[in-house]
């Protein structure tokens, strides 16, 4: 298991932001979306994230999905 400490104004890849659904990006977002991307990119299969209510995690997934699948 690989944890990760969210650095809070981390960019995010733009690989993934092309695919991010919300003009601005919060605090944490940027780094989460780019450890979910790098994960899903390096083979990973499964895949837990445990971040507060709120954070994004639904749309920081369906961003690195949708980046990995265009092969950007």
């Amino acid at each position: 298991m690989k944890t990760v400490d969210l650095k809070p104004d981390a960019g995010m890849f733009k690989e993934v932001r092309e695919y991010f659904p919300h003009q601005s990006i919060r605090k944490y977002q940027g780094d989460l979306a780019n450890s979910i991307y790098q994960a899903l990119t390096g083979g990973e299969k499964n895949i837990v994230v445990e971040a507060p209510t709120g954070l994004g995690k639904a749309g920081l997934w369906g961003a690195g999905c949708r980046a990995l699948e265009s092969g950007r």
